[in-house]
């Protein structure tokens, strides 16, 4: 169920993203927004915002991109974080290895703004306990917000994200022992730089949910700072 629903969310993302405008940069420097269609002899018909449709040839257009939304698949690199484990009478905190985590997330623009919300949806995959065998993994799905410096003549710009929702947890049975574990909150902060092609931003996550057993509850926060690197479809 949950692979259907990230499948899902990406399959939509990418025909939203597909829905809206783009911007032609020439070799001669030149930026055009617009519109753009493949034409059957494979040169580009692109439809100006302000004037009548347009024929360009592939080999004088050095870049298009989507100037009001995209979508990107993304794979993290986590560096060691901290689990910590607590209840109403005490604390425990434990570090946890370096990990990867793959996503994708669709982030549309307000124009004429530098305001972007979008959601996106991620798999952390399994990462153990520095000197226990226990592994934890989360699947957040979240919405975004995105504040951006005005892009240059290429579309490139730095950026502000930070991101919202609810993740599921899971843990094998070494951490188990018996219990079950349940989701909650997801939360993220960074900073990025964007370029025509691709992106990258330094992210700080918090994971959080709970481990219950015989009556008991722990709740559990795992934070952790990745590196991510993105590429834009």
């Amino acid at each position: 169920m949950n692979s259907k629903l990230f499948l899902g969310l990406m399959i939509l993302s990418l025909a939203a993203a597909s829905a809206y405008g783009a911007t032609m940069f020439l070799d001669t420097g030149e930026r055009i927004t617009g519109e753009t269609a493949q034409g059957i002899d494979g040169s580009i018909i692109f439809k100006p915002n302000s004037a009548p449709p347009a024929t360009q040839p592939q080999s004088d257009i050095r870049n298009i991109s989507r100037n009001d939304s995209d979508f990107s698949l993304k794979l993290g690199v986590d560096l060691p974080g901290q689990d910590t484990e607590s209840d109403d009478l005490s604390s425990t905190s434990y570090d946890i290895t370096s990990g990867l985590t793959i996503a994708g997330e669709y982030t549309k623009y307000m124009n004429p703004t530098n305001v972007g919300v979008g959601y996106g949806v991620a798999y952390e995959i399994p990462r153990k306990f520095q000197d226990f065998k226990p592994q934890i993994s989360f699947l957040p799905v979240y919405a975004l917000i995105k504040l951006r410096t005005t892009p240059n003549a290429n579309n490139e710009f730095f950026y502000f994200t930070g991101q919202l929702g609810y993740n599921e947890f899971f843990a094998n049975n070494e951490y188990l022992i018996g219990g079950m574990v349940g989701g909650g909150l997801y939360l993220g902060a960074g900073i990025g730089a964007e370029f025509p092609l691709m992106n990258y931003t330094l992210l700080y996550t918090s994971n959080s949910g709970t481990w219950t057993s015989s009556g008991s509850t722990l709740n559990v926060v795992y934070t952790k700072l990745s590196f991510v690197i993105g590429v834009k479809i």
